[in-house]
C-alpha cells in the first residue's frame, strides 16, 4: 500500500505543478498580451505625435521663409485708411523726378474704423507738369511702388512749358 501512496503523491505533486504552471502561464501571458497591446498603442501615439511635431516644424519653416512676403503684403495693402501715407509717398516719388503736385483729389475713402470691414479702394487724382521723361519716370515709379496701387487713367497734354498729365489711381485697404 505504500506503493500506491507514493504513486498518488507523485501524481498529486505533478498535478499541482501543472496547475501552478498553467495558472502562472495564463495569468502572466494574458498580462503580457495586454501590456504588448498597450505598448503598441502607445508606440502608435508616439509616432502620430512625432509626425504632428514634424508637420509643425515644416509649417514654421515655411512661415519663416514667407515672412518677407507677408510683411510686404501687409505694407502693400494697409490696414484701414492710410491715405496720408499714400499721398506722402506719391509726392516723394514726384519729388524724386523733380515734379511738383499742386493738389491731390481724394474720393471713395471710408470713415469706418471697423477692422473687419471688407477691402475698400481709395481713388486719388492729381495733375503734374514737367517733361515727358519725368512724367514717364513717375508713372513707372508708381507702378513699381511697394504699396498696391493701380493706375486707372492717364491723360497727357502738351503745354507751353512741356507736358501736363492728369493721373487717376486707386489704392486699397484691408
Amino acid at each position: 500500500m505504500k506503493r500506491d501512496n507514493s504513486y498518488f503523491s507523485i501524481v498529486f505533486a505533478v498535478l499541482i505543478i501543472v496547475a501552478s504552471w498553467a495558472y502562472c502561464y495564463v495569468s502572466g501571458f494574458g498580462g503580457y498580451k495586454s501590456k504588448a497591446a498597450d505598448i503598441d498603442r502607445i508606440s502608435d501615439e508616439v509616432k502620430m505625435a512625432q509626425d504632428k511635431y514634424n508637420s509643425l516644424v515644416q509649417t514654421k519653416a515655411a512661415i519663416a521663409n514667407n515672412k518677407d512676403l507677408v510683411t510686404n503684403t501687409l505694407v502693400a495693402v494697409a490696414q484701414g485708411s492710410d491715405t496720408e501715407n499714400t499721398i506722402a509717398e506719391i509726392e516723394a516719388l514726384a519729388s524724386a523726378q523733380k515734379l511738383v503736385i499742386p493738389s491731390i483729389q481724394i474720393s471713395g475713402e471710408t470713415a469706418s474704423a471697423d477692422a473687419t470691414a471688407s477691402s475698400d479702394a481709395v481713388t486719388l487724382g492729381f495733375t503734374v507738369n514737367g517733361s515727358f521723361e519725368a512724367i514717364n519716370a513717375l508713372v513707372k515709379s508708381i507702378e513699381k511702388d511697394v504699396k498696391f496701387m493701380t493706375i486707372d487713367n492717364i491723360t497727357m497734354s502738351s503745354t507751353d512749358t512741356g507736358m501736363s498729365a492728369t493721373i487717376g489711381l486707386k489704392t486699397y485697404t484691408r
